[in-house]
């Protein structure tokens, strides 16, 4: 963290506060002050490099995404379960808007045909489906923690659906999801 630290403050003196490579650095502090068991610290990092790039770039922007995702993630480990949980459903919101607006969230096996079509447009449905499901499961999961387990487990179990229509019913991701579904059930039923 202070390797980084000091870094960051040549950076911003030499490039300015908005350059790629001291935004870069910012995210790297923040990601490594969590590391390191200061999650007050990578919130801090990550609200004002969320700021940064909010004046540097368009809202919706995957730096802009990417970055809100990292601060509510921090959110809740450093004890804040509800902001966390109401910081990933906005979240969420955006990720299926933004990313439904621009076809990217249609599912990875339909085939499209023309001098266009490839296996790259299939990673990248994929590779959005899969954010859209980070911030789903996460968004439920901070949700429990903040003492809704029906609501997590409910939310749990549309997520699921979802995850066996467009990944199949043997990806690994639907056995994490089990899982914390099966934990938040389990916790409903004994409140």
């Amino acid at each position: 963290m202070a390797g980084y630290e000091a870094i960051l403050d040549q950076q911003s003196r030499y490039f300015g506060p908005h350059h790629k490579r001291t935004l870069d650095t910012r995210a790297a502090l923040g990601r490594w002050r969590g590391a390191a068991g200061d999650a007050a610290g990578a919130v801090a990092a990550y609200t004002e490099l969320l700021s940064l790039l909010q004046q540097r770039s368009f809202p919706d922007s995957t730096a802009v995404l990417d970055t809100r995702a990292e601060l509510a993630r921090w959110q809740g480990e450093s004890g804040d379960s509800y902001g966390a949980a109401m910081a990933y459903e906005a979240l969420l919101a955006d990720l299926i808007r933004v990313l439904g607006q621009h076809g990217g969230l249609r599912h990875p096996k339909e085939t499209r045909t023309g001098p266009y079509a490839s296996g790259l447009e299939d990673l990248t449905a994929l590779s959005n489906w899969l954010k859209v499901f980070d911030a789903h499961h996460s968004h439920a999961h901070w949700r429990g923690r903040a003492g809704d387990a029906t609501g997590a487990a409910t939310s749990l179990t549309y997520l699921l659906d979802q995850q066996v229509q467009i990944l199949g019913p043997d990806h690994p991701r639907i056995l994490a999801t089990r899982e914390e579904l099966a934990y938040w059930e389990e916790h409903a039923r004994i409140r």
